[in-house]
C-alpha cells in the first residue's frame, strides 16, 4: 500500500482499494449475520459462519489502515500495528490468554479456509457452465489454500507470542510472507505464495461477475456462452 500510494495517482487508488476491501468485509459479515448462502443455524453452520464473520473483521480492519494511510494516521506498517495490539493485550489481565485464544482462532480459521478450498462447494454457487467452472473452481481452490496457510502461520506466531509474552513475536501479513521468504529456498516459496494469492485474486474477480445469491446470477439478464 505504501508503494501504492507513491505512485501517481496513488491516493485515488488506494481509496478505491480501501473502498473495495470495505466492501468485502462487508460482504463477509452479511454473510455471518443474514446467512444469504443459507448455511444454517446448526453446529457446522454457525462455525462456516463464524469463519466468514472472523474474515469480514480482518477485511474491515485492512479497509481502516488504508484509510488511516490516506489521512496519514498511520505509515501503513500492519505487522508494527498487530504488534502494538499485542502488547496492549498482554499487559492486561489474562491477557496472555487472550492472545492465545485470538492465535487459537486464527490458526483455526485458517484450516477452515483450507478444507473450504479442497471442498470447493463454492463451485455450486457459480453461475457458470462446466469447463469456465472448473477454471474458476481451480483458481478458488489454489486460492484458499494459499490463504490458509497464510494465516495459519499468523496464528501460529501470535500463539508462540502469548506463550512467550513477547508482542514481537507476533506477525501480520506482511511478515508472514517474510517468514516464508527466510526459509530455504524462501524466494521459489515466496512465488508460489504469491502465485496463489494471485489465483484467489482472480477466483475473486470470477465470482463477483457469475456469483449466485438465492439461486439468481448477479448479472440479471445478461446471456453469456460462459453460463450456457
Amino acid at each position: 500500500m505504501r508503494q501504492l500510494l507513491s505512485q501517481p495517482f496513488g491516493e485515488i487508488l488506494l481509496a478505491a482499494m480501501a473502498a473495495g476491501l470495505l466492501c468485502f468485509g462487508l460482504w463477509r459479515l452479511t454473510q455471518f449475520l443474514i446467512d444469504p448462502d443459507r448455511c444454517g443455524t446448526d453446529a457446522k453452520g454457525w462455525m462456516r459462519r463464524g469463519v466468514y464473520g472472523l474474515a469480514g473483521i480482518f477485511y474491515v480492519s485492512f479497509a481502516a489502515v488504508a484509510g488511516a494511510m490516506l489521512v496519514g494516521a498511520a505509515g501503513g506498517d500492519t505487522d508494527g500495528a498487530v504488534r502494538d495490539w499485542t502488547a496492549w493485550l498482554l499487559a492486561k489481565p489474562a491477557g496472555q490468554w487472550l492472545i492465545g485464544i485470538i492465535g487459537l482462532i486464527v490458526f483455526a480459521s485458517g484450516i477452515g479456509t483450507g478444507i473450504s478450498g479442497i471442498r470447493a462447494k463454492f463451485k455450486e454457487q457459480l453461475a457458470l457452465s462446466k469447463k469456465p467452472r472448473l477454471l474458476v473452481t481451480a483458481l478458488g481452490t489454489i486460492g484458499f489454500l494459499t490463504r490458509a496457510f497464510v494465516f495459519a502461520v499468523i496464528g501460529v506466531f501470535l500463539i508462540y507470542a502469548a506463550a512467550d509474552s513477547n508482542a514481537h513475536e507476533a506477525t501480520g501479513f506482511a511478515g508472514a510472507l517474510m517468514i516464508v521468504k527466510h526459509q530455504r529456498y524462501g524466494t521459489v516459496l515466496l512465488a508460489i505464495v504469491a502465485a496463489g494469492l494471485f489465483a484467489f485474486g482472480a477466483f475473486g474477480i470470477a465470482e463477483a461477475a457469475f456469483r449466485r445469491i438465492d439461486d439468481k446470477s448477479v448479472w440479471w439478464g445478461v446471456h453469456s456462452w460462459l453460463r450456457t
